[in-house]
């Protein structure tokens, strides 16, 4: 999604770099931005994730002798299945050390956030995720989607779409559509890098012939077959705090069925109960059920109102936190 906020933030007038070592040790900038440490930390070699952080750490301390502030943005506490944990922690927590503003994108993540980083410090605010906009394409109708995945107009279809992780729970969203008969279709779309799981995925997807299954990285254009063929998203995450892919689905116009845990509640009363659903406890099929059945007898509008979740009105709320921070002796 931090393509997308860059985009509306070049046309608020800021000038923006990808965040890369080689950037940081040859410009000098005013700012400097990072979202998420599994690109330093996610290394199953534990010498990658120590070069990587050691160099990240370097170049930000180059930058702030330049006098250059240092934003985070909080989207977990920690990262999904870091290979090194206590590796990452202390990384993690140099870095925080330097922190100028964080910027948190759920009421409930501040304090778990700070519990767990404490040396945090600075002025803080909370901005939630946006919506996807116009990014990705969506020329795609119903009936040509649904056709290119052989499923029939009248199949209430689910899907799950998005890089596919254990925390995930994909096999148990399997495991419940196979439980409940009828007219129904369920697509999983997306990569996923852990072989053994790929491997129970596809073996449960072969036992119903109404599972589609597609696993592998999604072009942009593929994401718009999988949500437009689509009458609901399920999301059956075993933890989360938030959710890129439950935003995904609601600019495609998607109800999403999510755990009411994390800063899913808050996602609900930001949209509302006829686009969100929450469940509590394990995932199977009660839970799969009542969902098709929400699915089926909520009357819903055109889209869920996102106008205060635009990826517009988030990037204001960015650059309004940007300059505050720049302004902080």
């Amino acid at each position: 999604m931090t393509w997308m906020l860059n985009r509306e933030l070049e046309k608020l007038g800021f000038e923006v770099s990808d965040l890369t070592y080689e950037n940081l040790m040859s410009e000098r900038y005013d700012l400097v931005h990072l979202h998420f440490f599994e690109g330093q930390t996610g290394f199953k070699n534990p010498f990658r994730v120590i070069n990587r952080m050691g160099r990240l750490l370097k170049a930000i301390d180059r930058q702030k002798k330049l006098g250059a502030k240092l934003i985070y943005t909080a989207h977990n506490v920690v990262t999904h299945d870091a290979p090194w944990r206590k590796l990452e922690d202390w990384y993690v927590q140099q870095f925080t050390k330097r922190v100028d503003g964080t910027i948190f994108v759920s009421e409930v993540s501040v304090p778990l956030v700070r519990a767990k980083f404490p040396e945090l410090h600075g002025p803080s605010t909370i901005i939630p995720l946006s919506d996807y906009g116009d990014f990705y394409p969506n020329t795609v109708s119903r009936k040509e989607a649904r056709a290119h995945f052989g499923i029939t107009e009248s199949a209430l279809t689910l899907s799950h779409v998005g890089l596919i992780k254990p925390y995930k729970n994909v096999p148990a969203l399997i495991r419940a559509f196979k439980g409940i008969p009828g007219d129904l279709a369920l697509l999983i779309g997306g990569r996923c890098l852990e072989d053994v799981l790929r491997s129970e995925i596809q073996q449960l997807a072969s036992e119903d012939p109404r599972v589609v299954v597609d696993i592998r990285h999604l072009e942009d254009e593929d994401m718009q077959l999988f949500l437009n063929a689509s009458d609901v998203c399920i999301f059956p995450y075993r933890n989360i705090l938030n959710s890129g892919s439950a935003m995904m689905a609601l600019t495609f116009g998607k109800p999403v069925v999510v755990p009411n845990v994390g800063s899913m509640p808050e996602l609900q009363r930001r949209v509302n109960a006829d686009w969100v659903r929450l469940y509590d406890g394990e995932f199977g099929v009660e839970a799969l059920s009542n969902a098709i059945q929400w699915t089926r007898e909520t009357n819903r509008g055109a889209g869920p109102p996102l106008q205060e979740l635009s990826v517009t009105a988030v990037a204001a709320k960015h650059a309004e936190f940007y300059r505050l921070v720049c302004k902080t002796a």
